[in-house]
């Protein structure tokens, strides 16, 4: 398998000793086909494997390395090295995906009690009229449909006709119930009840102011958005109309004023959730 000259340096026994570790089961032996020819040419020497050709200087002559890199070239045009398979690495199983927390669907059969707390703005459209203060109401009853009773305490508000004034004060009681419309995260809820309110009067801006104090019988109309993303905590925004009896307040010792019939507010809370 390896050819050279008696005399070449380097030998093809040294070539074939430092090729046999190379070539891992190929015979290697001086009755083979003449694959590797070694020429020895002074201060170089040449290599030519199954038709490759290398020259390699060499002026020191060192016939060991000579023959380890002969050795090297044959081994690779023989044997040409080949990439091992690259086997792709396995993926990770992804991890299941966690489902998206929905809102709490609606138990028609749970009963449940909750109570609402609130900031309302309140006006009195015809009569110029506002006020503001707080709304606390329970409900009991299911998801569904519910019982309600409320007490709202707001500021006094002014009515004012030439030079006389009239101070009024409400605070409204209601009772009545609850009906939710749309379930799901983004909730609508009406109400529909009966009040009574204490309606505080005080005249001003003359010489005899009077007081007085009322009794308002009305009805409550509401309707809330709410955002039902937990049972235990649920921000509505709501839109509520009153509409009570009209009385003639005194003011004074001759004159009188209307109370106001129709109340417009809008409030904003927290429905809590007790049991």
């Amino acid at each position: 398998m390896v050819v050279a000259p008696a005399d070449s340096c380097p030998s093809a026994s040294a070539v074939s000793e430092a090729l046999a570790p190379l070539l891992a089961g190929t015979r290697i032996d001086d009755g083979a086909p003449v694959e590797v020819r070694v020429t020895d040419r002074g201060t170089s020497f040449q290599i030519d494997v199954a038709g490759q050709v290398r020259v390699v200087d060499d002026e020191a002559r060192t016939c060991a390395e000579r023959a380890v890199t002969a050795a090297v070239f044959a081994s690779f045009v023989l044997e040409p090295p080949v990439a091992p398979d690259i086997v792709p690495p396995r993926a990770a199983p992804a991890a299941p995906r966690q489902p998206r927390p929905s809102a709490p669907r609606l138990d028609h059969s749970a009963w449940r009690a909750a109570l609402d707390a609130s900031g309302i703005v309140a006006a009195a459209p015809a009569s110029g009229l506002v006020s503001g203060g707080g709304e606390l109401r329970g409900a009991l009853g299911g998801e569904r449909v519910a019982a309600i009773l409320g007490v709202a305490v707001l500021s006094p508000a002014t009515l004012t006709v030439g030079m006389e004034s009239a101070r009024l004060q409400r605070i409204p009681f209601d009772i009545g119930a609850r009906v939710r419309l749309r379930g799901g995260e983004l909730g609508v809820a009406g109400e529909l009840g009966a009040t009574a309110s204490p309606l505080f009067v005080r005249g001003g801006g003359v010489a005899h102011p009077a007081s007085s104090t009322t009794l308002d019988l009305g009805l409550r109309a509401a309707v809330r958005a709410e955002w039902r993303r937990t049972r235990s905590w649920v921000p509505f925004a709501g839109l509520e109309v009153v509409a009570d009896t009209r009385h003639e307040l005194a003011t004074s010792t001759d004159v009188t004023r209307s109370s106001p019939v129709v109340w417009i507010g809008v409030a904003l809370g927290v429905e809590a959730t007790v049991f």
